[in-house]
């Protein structure tokens, strides 16, 4: 179970060092954009799936993680310069808040899918 989680919080930190990348240069692919943005499903599926029990619940912790590592990574973001959306503490707590709306919604698709294909795969 732990190392399903450690899994999935490695994607997610893939996802937001890879952010740096996209600040920093002038033109990137839209798809790329995409991509980084749909990783915690990615990581709530792998979670889910790899996960002896308690799937669905850990893959939507997955949630959780990646809207804690968005808000401090827009700190970091502000403190080295690169373009974040800052607005002081409340800025920060409303930033946390949708992005774990909108996590959460991924991760549970995430958390699902990885779940049903586990239960199939047992069934095998």
């Amino acid at each position: 179970m732990l190392k399903s989680f450690v899994l999935g919080c490695a994607i997610l930190l893939f996802a937001n060092g890879a952010w740096i990348m996209v600040l920093k240069s002038t033109t990137y692919p839209a798809i790329l954009v995409w991509t980084l943005r749909l990783l915690p499903a990615v990581a709530a599926f792998l979670v889910a799936y790899l996960a002896p029990h308690d799937k669905i619940a850990l893959g939507l912790s997955m949630a959780f993680c990646a809207a804690a590592l968005t808000t401090l990574s827009s700190l970091l973001f502000e403190a080295i310069g690169l373009p974040a959306d800052s607005v002081g503490f409340q800025g920060q707590a409303i930033i946390f808040l949708i992005n774990l709306g909108s996590n959460a919604l991924i991760c549970a698709a995430g958390s699902i899918g990885g779940y049903l294909l586990a239960r199939k795969s047992i069934r095998i």
